[in-house]
């Protein structure tokens, strides 16, 4: 399965269109962002394809937001559609305008949507078992990023990131993101047990955690 599935994603970066326009439909990506798409009313980037194109960039071997907004015209003319501008300020814009909210909904619907609907064969002897994980991250140095995620204290000021743990909850039957949480780094019940707890409203009864020690 593992080969399987590093063959899929090796053939799916081969492809230049919006890949994932055919898996996530643009109904639940606007479900998830509720009252925050009234902002976007009149874009060409509207919060669906702002997060089309995203995942596009995220996922091409080439990660430039140029790359990414020649997609866009791309598709845009195989749908009979006048071309958006190739300037990126525009897509970079409606980018940074996208509410971690709902990034967080879409994520958790969409993994808790595909889990529903797998086969029940796909179990472990009848249970959902999740693997549960941390990591951390780095984030930009902005003003907003220090005051929530502060950089570790060995650094001096200015000369290092911010850094965010996080804490996540996968489907072991179809690898799907459950849940996810983010928090400090350092600092009192900031470590991976005290985040994984803000996340237990996401388990149910009979359910088998794997995680490691």
């Amino acid at each position: 399965m593992c080969h399987s599935f590093r063959a899929m994603v090796a053939q799916a970066r081969r492809r230049d269109g919006l890949y994932f326009a055919a898996l996530l439909p643009k109904d639940h990506i606007t479900r998830a962002f509720g009252a925050a798409r009234a902002r976007w009313q009149g874009w060409v980037y509207t919060p669906a394809v702002t997060v089309l194109v995203f995942l596009s960039q995220c996922f091409s071997r080439d990660h430039s937001c140029r790359k990414a907004v020649a997609r866009l015209m791309a598709r845009r003319l195989t749908q009979g559609l006048s071309p958006c501008s190739a300037q990126t300020g525009a897509y970079c814009t409606a980018r940074a305008e996208l509410p971690e909210e709902a990034l967080h909904a879409l994520a958790r619907e969409t993994g808790a949507q595909i889990e529903d609907e797998s086969p029940a064969t796909w179990l472990w002897h009848g249970r959902k078992a999740r693997v549960v994980d941390g990591s951390t991250i780095t984030l930009p140095n902005t003003e907003e990023n220090q005051a929530s995620y502060p950089q570790p204290k060995t650094q001096k000021p200015g000369c290092g990131f911010p850094i965010a743990r996080i804490r996540v909850i996968f489907s072991l039957s179809v690898g799907t993101v459950i849940e996810t949480a983010i928090g400090k780094y350092q600092g009192k019940q900031t470590g991976e047990n005290s985040l994984f707890r803000t996340l237990y409203d996401a388990l149910d009864e009979g359910d088998v955690i794997l995680a490691d020690r």
